[in-house]
């Protein structure tokens, strides 16, 4: 009887062992995963900082981009008031050409008159 309960210990504590084995490899297991998770979360931290940042960067040059715009809006503003301007002044050139011309014509025609006349 004696051996017999020996013998069933023996065999408990062979189990014992083996459950305590089991769940120190799990451990160990789980230890690993813990550690790879944390590595992982780093990972998305340090990406997300890096989208943050390029996020900022994208935000720098799309105002850069409207500065630049309304810049260039207001140069075209002026090209085309210069333009205007410059077809005004060409008007006007036109016309002093024409006066000029009918004033040249009418001095033709003075001279022309006082010569009969004489």
């Amino acid at each position: 009887m004696r051996l017999e309960r020996v013998k069933q210990q023996n065999k408990l504590k062979k189990q014992v062992a083996t459950v305590n084995l089991q769940y120190e490899n799990q451990t160990d297991q789980l230890k690993d995963m813990n550690s790879k998770i944390e590595e992982s979360v780093q990972r998305i931290q340090i990406n997300n900082q890096q989208i943050i940042n390029q996020d900022e960067q994208l935000q720098l040059v799309d105002d850069k981009f409207t500065h630049i715009q309304s810049k260039a809006e207001i140069a075209g503003q002026l090209v085309s008031n210069m333009k205007q301007k410059e077809n005004k002044s060409s008007r006007i050139l036109q016309i002093a050409f024409v006066l000029l011309s009918a004033a040249n014509i009418a001095m033709t025609i003075v001279v022309a008159v006082e010569n009969t006349g004489k």
